[in-house]
């Protein structure tokens, strides 16, 4: 890929360091991007970032609702998110999505995949109070906060050089796609391992009733 001189980009190209969202963080922080040339969590894909939580208030909003009963509720996040689903995948036509610059049809994809896992979350658990299926996700959430921040702290301790100058994750990478394994493939058993690691730490707490709330 050719790199465009800051400020050279073409209008409507998505390239990393090229797009309209990269030129703005350019221009408020040169030099200090955390791919050099661009960054996924800059100052201008903070905005529709912020639209995804505003999605999930709306979400809180209706859940807090005490004019309507659970029924209504989950009718009215699963429409939410179909039609959010939908018009997503139209806007993706003319602006594609883009998780690293979080464009606008993302973030609509994105929330009514959220909002439809949401409104079958509730109809299953709260409506037919069928709770057993869902305890790997009650014991996550019970710390939720606690779990994200493990997950930082696990990723840095996994990246300490331990073998070949390379860390865990590496090292078990590099192994798998020597045994000629499908690299995703590779990336999904590590990703796996990782939550699966993270949810032994959480599960603990959870039976020891230790909940870490801000």
């Amino acid at each position: 890929m050719t790199k465009v001189p800051f400020g050279d980009s073409l209008a409507g190209t998505l390239e990393p360091g090229n797009n309209f969202a990269a030129w703005v963080d350019q221009f408020i922080t040169p030099g200090r991007m955390y791919q050099k040339t661009w960054d996924p969590e800059g100052f201008f894909s903070t905005i529709p970032a912020i639209a995804t939580g505003i999605t999930g208030m709306f979400c809180g909003h209706v859940i807090l609702n005490k004019s309507k009963d659970l029924k209504d509720k989950i009718i009215l996040i699963f429409a939410a998110g179909f039609i959010a689903i939908c018009l997503g995948m139209l806007w993706d036509y003319s602006f594609p999505m883009n998780k690293h610059i979080w464009t606008s049809s993302y973030v609509l994809f994105s929330s009514g995949l959220a909002m439809l896992f949401l409104a079958s979350c509730i109809w299953i658990i709260d409506l037919k109070k069928k709770t057993k299926p869902f305890h790997f996700g009650i014991v996550f959430g019970s710390n939720a906060i606690f779990a994200y921040v493990l997950h930082s702290m696990l990723w840095r301790l996994f990246q300490i050089p331990v073998f070949n100058e390379k860390g865990i994750q590496q090292n078990c990478m590099d192994f798998g796609i020597s045994t000629d394994i499908d690299p995703q493939l590779i990336s999904l058993i590590w990703a796996l391992f990782y939550t699966f690691f993270i949810y032994i730490i959480i599960k603990e707490m959870y039976k020891r009733k230790v909940f870490i709330k801000i």
